[in-house]
């Protein structure tokens, strides 16, 4: 609408201008011509500091699915950018996903946050929006609405999860895999000394008991494993 102003403006601004015989016609032309000069200075205003819009965020929760394989701990990928400060996250939000999405990188910041109760990725987007219809209809035809101002994303892990560049995943498989017979009989010796101190503590011990000593004896001899297997 508002170049339609400007265009009508211009027109009765010449016409009137060209024309003008008598003072309300000259009064006449200058009020077309301060229309024209307030829609110019309007328009500057809209694309260089989106006057008429308001910044507006919008959060959603996505579960974060292991970009590992099944026989594999849960690892979330990055990608170290520059000197490292930076990084390029690559995420699954389920099961069926053939590739992982990366983070991007303009306009972009990624937090990560340990020690979580779940796995989930926390996206804060905020984007540009029209303050009200009216702003939209005046605006709108220079297609800024829903532009992107920055995204926040939070990747909540718990403590269990491994977060890796691609290298360090790729020679941690290496060194898993070329180890495997040791690891599963330290394993099995961990987790039985683990389970004949939880006995000797408490005999009466249910079915149910033991094997949830033996599945965290497990989970803790892995997560130990993966560490020492890191550092070598």
């Amino acid at each position: 609408m508002i170049l339609v102003l400007i265009i009508v403006s211009v027109a009765l601004f010449m016409v009137t201008n060209v024309f003008a015989k008598t003072r309300w016609q000259t009064v006449l032309s200058l009020v077309f011509g301060a229309i024209f000069s307030l829609s110019l200075v309007l328009i500057v205003l809209n694309v260089t500091t989106h006057f008429g819009m308001t910044k507006v965020t919008t959060t959603k929760t996505l579960p974060l699915v292991s970009t590992s394989g099944q026989d594999t701990p849960d690892i979330l990928f990055y990608k170290p950018l520059g000197n490292g400060t930076e990084k390029i996250y690559l995420y699954q939000t389920s099961t069926s996903q053939k590739k992982p999405t990366a983070t991007g990188t303009d306009h972009t910041t990624n937090q990560l946050v340990t020690n979580s109760q779940k796995a989930e990725l926390v996206q804060h987007e905020v984007h540009w929006e029209y303050q009200h219809k009216f702003a939209e209809w005046m605006f709108g035809i220079a297609g800024n609405a829903h532009e992107l101002v920055e995204v926040t994303n939070e990747f909540h892990v718990p403590n269990d999860w491994l977060v890796l560049t691609v290298d360090e995943a790729k020679t941690l498989e290496t060194k898993l895999t070329s180890q495997k017979n040791l690891l599963e009989q330290e394993a099995k010796k961990y987790v039985a000394e683990e389970l004949t101190s939880a006995m000797q503590k408490n005999p009466n011990l249910s079915e149910t008991e033991r094997e949830k000593v033996s599945q965290d004896a497990a989970k803790r001899f892995q997560s130990e494993a993966i560490q020492r297997l890191l550092k070598e």
